[in-house]
């Protein structure tokens, strides 16, 4: 206990426990000073002891509440509503604990059953009551205290720390008014001795916490703003067909009106009359051989939606689709023509402007028909199913990548690339599908190969069969004798001499590295039963050295120990026991943990597409590099992977596009190297793009002064979305076909230097990200719906609105990061080609939250983490949460600490060197026309003998 002389008189000071506050009749005995405030509260509420013990209880919650209000300089104006008869309406809320130093006024939102919210004073407003009340020390005598007994058992027990201002007086009652009105009157002193609190600050404390009371929804954090846009390939004809044009285009669109009206005599039944429609579309492609400029463009004025017949743009938006509709019979005309006049541009010297401009309008022609028909692929679907057929029969895909690869070599401005790149990104989309039809084919094909494709997958946990293989491999080095559950997993095959090998590594606790520091087992194997050691005594060491033991389990030696499992009901063990002997006749007795674990794994083991396409391929490899495979092997000739010569009698729509990928794959497989290069040199342009604020242009003079730089940086932003979104939507669909397709072009995307472009525009634009994807950066003025609503009927002067969202580079982002993913995805050789400041990019783009920007960075950074320091995992903890709150589980997730780093490191190198083996056999053996394009070309057979080598060799000898 404490002593206090106070006006000569000694008084005791008391620590009181919350546990021991009750009333007490003791209070004519004792003579000590209570600065709890619960003396001056009794004394002003005069509630008798002998109240019933639910009126006790309450009682106990106000002096609490009080002595906390004293110590903590905490006022509860609503207290006053208290009846001085010992009455109460009010009930207890906790007090909010302030920081010292920290001075100002705010009102948090109370009890809903309170009408008065709860005031949190100033310390200068207590301040200034409690020394006006100084002299009122004694004027409780006659209240009655809350003590104890033995005062001995709670001295110092829960003292609540920091310094004691003042007390709450009698006489005092709490003010009604506002604490900046309290501050504000003569007889309170001004004294302040906090850090200054400048006004501003203080307004806008005030303004929140005002906020804070008045609303009734959940608070969000403000930093991580939600951004409700989801990745898609398309998104409908008002954003697809504005980004075909640039603000030099629409100089195009002037000329064509008048060459639609000579060709067309009734433009009024053209619009409502389809049979007459039909009869003079055909009509003018009959003569296109005759008069190519005229017919022509009056065709695209036809794709184009007859622009000045329109009345508004929703009428407009449904001639294009009409019109577009009737366009598709005379589609392989017009693909045609399109080779015709793309192929004078591309070797033609002479007349280069005429024909860069057809190529322009029959360019455009082909756009809209396409992006039409994946607009209306459900409404219309025979319309769009003789579209796809035409584009195929025609080779329409095959020749863009052609004339994409000789732009790499010879590149010139009449060759209009980056609209024959944006066409052939939507042929892409309609050939194959968008997001939603890729998931719809790669369900039915599962269920076409027997493979079970859950679709609950956020359900139920599962795993792969390399960690399936590897929890076997643990489960055999502890207790060799126990039989895994059955599995459908591939058969065993020695392959410790082939290249194959590094494929696919199991990582095996019995395989780390670290079992090489461990200590063995003390006892020899074939002692019988011992008894398990006691832990291992830390041994003495000085002040100086205190080295970090590892007391580990060496998972490499066998499980030495008896043991006996009580946690399990012996029936229910008993009945297990006996059906896991029936099943897999195993008569080995292992811990029933062991064993509910491997029924568990067993039961949940994914076996993808994927995989069963590896394992396939694989066996052929080894069979190969033994010598045990023919040329005409029965195996090759019936592979059910294979889909480019498989019968489909039935017409089913996954079969017929996986020929389409099949075939796209075999044409173009000796351009695919170059259609990379040249969607990468399109992403690097970006690099150099100039992002500028509205605050930086004082008028509307020198915003309109940078318009035409404005609009170049959003055409090199619209080629981006295009360059990307073909190279994610070819691994896509590779992915589905066959994995090592797919294997195939992320290895040349990575060869291509694509990490390092990638991670450069990413860091460049990650500062301003956030008002980039808002809008919140200068823009260009231009559109395309702009400038037909000119020509509108109702000539109407709002243009579309574009939504709060950018999305094409919102889409440009995504796009990058899930090929930057697909790239690094299971590589540790590649994974370390990222650059080191890639984790504080990515936490840049994590201030929106969008998961389909999340999903890939999230996936990313969980295979990085294992191979980062602990600073690197504190400073990027933020990321490392997000996997766990937005990604899949898995049902077994060691993936941030429990890896084989050592391990996996090691075998980086010949992981990337044995896919490439892989990968050059595969297109061999499947295309051997194209790989003899790019250089590659059959040994003979008497080069592949042993024997006829050896024979040559002693004939030139002899």
């Amino acid at each position: 206990m404490d002593a206090e002389h106070v006006g000569g008189e000694k008084q005791i000071l008391r620590s009181v426990s919350l546990d021991s506050l009750r009333p007490s009749r003791q209070r004519a005995t004792l003579r000590f000073r209570d600065d709890t405030g619960a003396v001056n509260f009794q004394k002003l509420r005069r509630v008798p002891v002998d109240v019933p013990r639910d009126r006790r209880d309450d009682t106990l919650l106000r002096d609490l509440d009080s002595m906390l209000r004293t110590k903590l300089n905490i006022g509860d104006p609503a207290l006053e509503q208290i009846d001085m008869d010992g009455s109460h309406g009010h009930q207890y809320h906790p007090s909010p604990v302030l920081e010292p130093n920290f001075n100002f006024a705010m009102s948090v939102k109370g009890n809903s059953r309170n009408s008065n919210p709860l005031t949190i004073k100033s310390d200068t407003d207590l301040l200034a009551e409690n020394l006006k009340n100084a002299t009122d020390g004694e004027a409780d005598d006659d209240a009655e205290p809350y003590c104890d007994d033995d005062e001995e058992d709670f001295a110092n027990v829960d003292e609540i720390d920091g310094p004691i201002i003042g007390r709450i007086s009698p006489s005092t009652t709490p003010s009604k008014t506002s604490p900046v009105e309290n501050s504000a009157r003569p007889n309170a002193r001004e004294a302040d001795f906090n850090l200054p609190v400048s006004e501003t600050f203080q307004k806008n404390l005030d303004r929140r916490c005002f906020e804070l009371n008045t609303s009734h929804t959940e608070l969000t954090n403000d930093s991580m703003p939600d951004v409700g846009w989801k990745l898609d390939d398309f998104y409908g004809l008002e954003s697809e067909l504005q980004d075909w044009f640039t603000s030099t285009d629409h100089t195009y669109l002037a000329q064509l009106r008048s060459h639609f009206v000579d060709k067309i005599k009734d433009p009024d039944m053209f619009l409502c009359d389809e049979k007459y429609a039909r009869a003079e579309i055909s009509t003018m492609v009959a003569n296109l051989e005759n008069n190519m400029d005229s017919n022509l463009m009056a065709l695209t004025y036809t794709s184009l939606g007859c622009i000045v017949y329109a009345d508004d743009m929703i009428e407009h938006i449904f001639i294009i689709k009409r019109n577009n509709i009737l366009l598709v019979q005379v589609l392989p005309q017009l693909i045609g023509v399109f080779k015709k006049i793309s192929a004078a541009c591309r070797d033609d010297k002479s007349n280069l402007r005429r024909k860069t401009t057809l190529l322009f309008y029959v360019a455009t022609t082909l756009f809209f028909i396409i992006s039409v028909c994946i607009e209306l692929r459900d409404e219309y679907s025979g319309d769009v199913t003789n579209c796809i057929t035409h584009i195929s029969d025609a080779g329409l895909l095959k020749y863009l990548t052609g004339y994409i690869e000789y732009w790499r070599w010879n590149s010139r401005l009449s060759m209009r690339i980056r609209n024959i790149n944006a066409l052939l990104y939507k042929a892409l989309v309609l050939q194959f599908g968008d997001n939603r039809r890729c998931k719809e084919v790669k369900r039915k094909l599962y269920k076409y190969h027997g493979i079970s494709h859950s679709d609950d997958k956020s359900n139920r946990l599962t795993l792969s069969p390399l960690q399936f293989e590897a929890f076997s491999e643990d489960i055999t080095s502890r207790f060799p004798a126990y039989d895994m559950p059955a599995t459908p997993l591939a058969e065993h095959i020695d392959n410790s001499n082939s290249l194959s090998q590094f494929l696919e590594i199991p990582r095996s606790k019995s395989r780390n590295s670290i079992n090489a520091s461990l200590s063995v087992p003390q006892q020899h194997l074939a002692t019988p039963a011992p008894s398990p050691p006691s832990s291992p005594a830390k041994m003495q060491f000085s002040e100086g050295l205190r080295p970090r033991k590892s007391f580990q389990t060496n998972m490499s030696y066998p499980f030495l120990y008896p043991f006996d499992d009580d946690s399990t009901d012996a029936t229910f063990r008993e009945k297990s026991l006996a059906e896991s002997q029936d099943n897999s006749n195993n008569n080995t007795a292992v811990p029933y943990s062991i064993e509910e674990a491997s029924k568990i794994l067993a039961d949940n083991l994914q076996i993808t597409l994927d995989c069963k396409q590896l394992w396939y391929e694989r066996d052929l490899f080894m069979a190969t590099e033994r010598g045990w495979r023919d040329e005409d092997d029965d195996k090759l000739a019936s592979n059910p992977y294979d889909y480019s010569g498989m019968e489909n009698p039935q017409k089913l729509e996954e079969i017929e596009v996986m020929k389409r990928v099949s075939q796209y794959y075999s044409d173009c497989l000796a351009g695919l190297g170059s259609l990379v290069f040249v969607m990468l040199q399109v992403i690097e342009s970006n690099l150099s793009n100039i992002n500028y604020r509205p605050e930086d242009f004082p008028n509307q003079a020198s915003i309109d002064a940078v318009q035409p730089h404005l609009e170049i940086i959003r055409t090199k932003e619209l080629s981006l979305r295009v360059a990307v979104g073909v190279l994610n939507v070819l691994l896509k669909w590779f992915k589905v076909n066959h994995v090592l397709k797919f294997e195939h072009l992320s290895l040349l995307i990575y060869d291509a230097k694509y990490i390092n472009i990638c991670s450069s525009l990413l860091g460049k634009y990650s500062e301003n990200y956030a008002d980039k994807a808002l809008r919140k950066m200068l823009n260009s003025n231009y559109s395309f719906w702009g400038v037909c609503s000119q020509e509108y009927k109702t000539r109407p002067v709002a243009a579309l609105d574009d939504g709060r969202f950018d999305t094409n580079i919102l889409s440009s982002f995504a796009y990058m990061l899930r090929i930057l993913r697909k790239v690094t995805g299971s590589k540790t050789h590649r994974l370390k080609c990222l650059p080191l400041s890639i984790g504080l990019i990515f936490k840049r783009y994590y201030r929106l939250f969008n998961l389909s920007i999340y999903h890939p960075i999230l996936k990313i950074i969980k295979e990085l983490t294992p191979f980062k320091n602990k600073r690197w995992k504190s400073e990027h903890m933020d990321l490392i949460s997000g996997v766990y709150l937005y990604e899949r589980l898995e049902l077994v997730d060691n993936w941030v600490t429990g890896k084989d780093i050592a391990g996996e490191l090691n075998d980086a190198c010949g992981q990337e060197i044995a896919l490439r083996a892989l990968l050059q056999f595969y297109n061999f053996t499947h295309y051997e026309t194209a790989m003899h394009d790019l250089g590659y070309c059959k040994k003979s057979s008497s080069s592949l003998n042993m024997f006829t080598k050896d024979s040559e060799r002693l004939n030139s000898l002899v």
